[in-house]
């Protein structure tokens, strides 16, 4: 399970994953990071997590049994919601061409890994975690909406939900197992 960490951990897979896929025509997997919309530095392609979701329904109910005298409460369940989007800063007359092949590699690269459990350095990975990564298709209007929130005019970007995300509770409590129980035995009808 995840510690606090795990939402940096997941943009940081996404990333690594794509810098590791090298999307092209970006050349240099260090012009792949994470970034909002509204201040890109350096990057060519920015993944910026924009909405963070608690997941009550997969909330896990049971209490998680670290030994015979304690337990840990169950942790949280998290979705997290990104857009991926493009800051080139070349002539008007190639970007959007080179705008568009990147965003349909990112789709491709992100299509053929659904499940990210591979093993990547110093992200959610490594714990033995896996998330899954999936599209998300918006209405127009939604996309406007987010767009607005950054005070810039929409463009072409890509929507990706990270599920399955859970992150650990540091709550951890004594418990007395029964040691000694009484039972008494009654016959139906039999007062004591």
């Amino acid at each position: 399970m995840g510690s606090y960490t795990a939402i940096s951990d997941a943009g940081k897979t996404i990333v690594e994953l794509l810098r590791r896929k090298c999307v092209p025509p970006i050349e240099k997997p260090e012009l792949i990071g994470l970034c909002s919309p509204d201040d890109t530095g350096n990057f060519m392609l920015g993944v910026c997590l924009y909405d963070i979701e608690e997941r009550s329904d997969m909330k896990m109910g049971r209490d998680i049994v670290i030994d015979d005298t304690h337990v840990k409460n169950p942790p949280s369940m998290l979705d997290l919601h990104y857009m991926i989007f493009t800051a080139l800063k070349s002539d008007i007359a190639v970007r959007a061409a080179d705008e568009q092949r990147i965003l349909g590699s990112v789709y491709q690269k992100l299509a053929d890994s659904r499940i990210i459990s591979d093993g990547l350095s110093g992200t959610l990975a490594d714990g033995g975690e896996s998330v899954n990564i999936t599209f998300e298709n918006k209405p127009y209007e939604d996309k406007i909406r987010i767009w607005t929130a950054y005070n810039l005019p929409p463009k072409q970007c890509l929507f990706y939900k990270v599920s399955g995300l859970a992150i650990e509770s540091e709550i951890v409590r004594e418990v007395k197992r029964v040691t000694d129980a009484d039972i008494s035995i009654r016959q139906r009808g039999q007062r004591r």
